[in-house]
This record gives structure tokens, C-alpha cells and sequence, in this order.
């Protein structure tokens, strides 16, 4: 009978598995206004769309393995998978940019160890008024602190201005070819200081920056704010990016006179700096017995890194050095064994 007839179970394959075995999810797109589920007690985890398979394979690729690698286990990589691995090869947490540009990442609300000093050196419940001796190592503590940019929170801080510098618009051009990030970020005019534009430059591999260069000169164990901005722009912003692949695939495109073309012009905007070179490369090029005739191929700074290569974050190890030689002889500086600590999770 039709009352007692029951529809057969799903195929396991048609059921939905758990939440817990669909972690390649992202948001879906949606319009403005408030998101699915809003004011009715839904999680915001069960409206969303799966990621291709083309974007899992190229996460997964893009974290673990070399491009060099990638090249050489296929003699052709079609555009748009490269374009993939390429764009996920970059750090994709904002906690390791700020890991590297302060000793810790603290979240808002936490007090620095110079907080921490002042507030056991003024007493708590039952104990006095602070002595002169505490209240000097207070202040010598807060001068250190101050002085190294190290630790504390607030806007002296590298991470916390870059943060500035980004919601108030001031990072444009932002141009990633290959696995080589380049943008400008302009700080505004002080009362004391002109507005001032600095050209900043990323490399990374394997989701870590391996190279970074900004027109500021920074010199410290931290990255500089500019480099934070153009970082945190590419992690919140990456659609608003222009994506080009490594230089080499687009010179490979190219013809003859496309190439020479490409040339000229590049040493007619840069003459003054590239000439000299370009001319010393031709000589070369042209002798047939020259150094460079013997190798197969050519460098390309933006195609990521070799297979030998290290795969690590940045540090400047001349600043690390120095930076540990100060700490060691601050013997009675508060916090210097948890700021040593701290450096050297960066590295291991």
C-alpha cells in the first residue's frame, strides 16, 4: 500500500558526512546586508561552499613543496594551475606576520612585562608603598623597553602601525609576480616629518617570507611597519591584488622583437642604473666562452625558491646577534630571559 511504502535510505556517497570531515570550506559569496543565518540562531559554518579541487590540490602543493620541484616532475604546468600555487604560496595567518614583527603577539587587554614590573612594584593587597629602588628599575625597565621597541603594546609598535597604515589607505601598487610581493606605502606628513613614500619588497616561498627589503632602511630583528601593511594587505585583500606569474613564464610567451622591445624600454626608464649592467651582461652574452654562456638557463627572482634552499622566515641574523648581546648585559633587566625565549622560537 501507498500509506506503508518508505523511500529507501541515501547512497552513503549522497549523505552529508559530519562537519568535521569538510574542512576545505570557505565562505560563499554574498551580497550586502546582513549574512545567512543573521538574528536567527544558524552558524554562519553551514552556508558555505566547497573549495575546488583545484584549490586544495594547490594549498596543499604550495605549503609543502618548491616550485623548482613542481617544474621539474612536469614538463608543462597549465597557466591556471600555477597561478593557484602561486597565489597560496603566500603566508596566509596574520599571527606570523606579527610574530615577526614583536617579540610576542599579545592580544588587546594583555599588559606588557613593563606593565607587569609596575604593577608589582606599586603593590597589591597588603604590601607597602613602592620603594625608591623598585621604582627606579621601573623606569630603567620602561626606558630599555622604549628604547628597543621590543615589547609593550600600542602604536610604537611595527605590527600595530602597519595595521594603521593599512585601514587608512596608505599602501597602493601592490604587484605580486610570482613568488615576489612589491607595493608603496606613504606615510602621512607630521608636524616635524614630510610625507614620505617607501618601496617595499617581499619574497616567500612555501608560505613563509624569505626576503624582505623597504626603502626605509629599517635595521632591527623586527620587520618594519611598511612591511607589516603591504604583508596584512595581501593576507585581507588578495583579490584586489594584480597576480602575474613568475617573469620567466611571461618572457617565455614572448617573440623575438616582443624581447627586444621589452629591453629597450626597460633601459631607457632605468638607464642611468641599469645601462652599465646591461651592457656588461651583453659583452658577455656575446663571448662564447664567457662564464655565462656555460650555464643552462637564467635566474629568475621571482620564480620562488631552488629545492636546496632553505625554507625559513626572514631574520636578519647581524641584528639577532647584536640584539642578544645587549640583552645578555642587561643581567637585571626584567623580562630579557622571556624576550631571549621569545626570539628564539622564532628560529627553531
Amino acid at each position: 500500500m501507498a500509506e506503508g511504502r518508505r523511500d529507501p535510505p541515501l547512497h552513503p556517497l549522497l549523505s552529508l558526512p559530519p562537519a568535521s570531515k569538510r574542512p576545505c570550506l570557505r565562505p560563499a559569496p554574498r551580497g550586502p546586508g546582513p549574512g545567512p543565518g543573521h538574528g536567527s540562531g544558524l552558524s554562519a559554518s553551514r552556508h558555505r561552499s566547497p573549495e575546488s579541487l583545484l584549490d586544495c590540490a594547490a594549498k596543499a602543493v604550495a605549503e609543502k613543496w618548491a616550485f623548482e620541484r613542481v617544474e621539474e616532475r612536469f614538463e608543462r604546468i597549465p597557466e591556471p594551475v600555477q597561478r593557484r600555487i602561486v597565489y597560496w604560496s603566500f603566508p596566509r595567518n596574520e599571527k606570523e606576520i606579527c610574530m615577526y614583527s614583536s617579540f610576542q603577539c599579545r592580544v588587546a587587554g594583555e599588559e606588557s612585562p613593563a606593565a607587569a614590573t609596575a604593577t608589582s612594584g606599586s603593590g597589591g593587597a597588603g604590601s607597602g608603598a613602592p620603594t625608591a629602588a623598585s621604582t627606579a628599575a621601573t623606569t630603567t625597565t620602561a626606558a630599555a623597553v622604549g628604547t628597543s621597541g621590543a615589547v609593550g603594546t600600542g602604536d610604537a609598535l611595527p605590527f600595530r602601525r602597519g595595521i594603521k597604515l593599512l585601514e587608512t589607505g596608505c599602501v597602493e601598487n601592490v604587484l605580486q609576480v610570482g613568488f615576489h610581493l612589491s607595493g608603496t606605502v606613504t606615510e602621512a606628513a607630521s608636524p616635524s616629518e614630510p610625507e614620505v613614500t617607501h618601496k617595499v619588497a617581499i619574497s616567500f616561498d612555501r608560505c613563509k617570507i624569505t626576503s624582505v627589503t623597504c626603502g626605509c632602511g629599517n635595521r632591527d630583528i623586527f620587520y618594519c611597519a611598511h612591511v607589516v601593511a603591504l604583508s596584512l594587505y595581501r593576507i585581507r585583500k588578495p583579490e584586489q591584488v594584480k597576480l602575474r606569474l613568475p617573469i620567466s613564464e611571461t618572457l617565455f610567451q614572448m617573440n623575438r622583437d616582443q624581447l627586444q622591445k621589452l629591453v629597450q624600454y626597460l633601459i631607457t626608464a632605468h638607464h642611468t642604473e641599469v645601462l652599465p649592467t646591461a651592457q656588461k651582461l651583453a659583452d658577455e652574452i656575446l663571448s662564447s666562452n664567457s662564464e655565462i654562456n656555460q650555464v643552462h638557463g637564467a635566474p629568475d627572482p621571482t620564480a620562488g625558491a631552488s629545492i636546496d634552499d632553505d625554507n625559513c622566515w626572514h631574520l636578519d641574523e647581524d641584528q639577532v646577534r647584536e640584539q642578544v648581546k645587549q640583552f645578555l648585559s642587561q643581567g637585571g633587566y626584567y623580562g630579557s630571559g622571556k624576550q631571549l625565549n621569545s626570539m628564539f622560537a622564532k628560529v627553531l
